[in-house]
């Protein structure tokens, strides 16, 4: 089972780039080349196109019942994804 956090973000370097270089080009222009990682990669898709399960999380209510479910696929054999869409920082 692989659970991916999905915020579209390499928030990290951000951060440094922010606390490095206040008045840089991305922070003045909101433009973080390479950090902002839109539109986002549809991992649970990409897991049934490889026979996996997959599903995509978009509540904090959805969790358990989605890791119960792939719990299940997993223990039945079967490879599983989910894809845990979280709030951009």
């Amino acid at each position: 089972l692989t659970v991916i956090y999905t915020n579209q973000i390499h928030n990290a370097p951000k951060a440094s780039l922010i606390g490095g270089y206040p008045d840089s080009y991305s922070a003045r222009t909101n433009n973080w080349v390479g950090m902002d990682l839109g539109p986002s990669v549809e991992f649970a898709m990409l897991a049934e196109s490889c026979r996996a399960y997959g599903e995509k999380v978009e509540a904090p209510s959805e969790v358990l019942p989605a890791l119960k479910r792939a719990l299940e696929r997993v223990r039945n054999g079967q490879a599983a994804v989910l894809d845990v869409r979280i709030e951009k920082p």
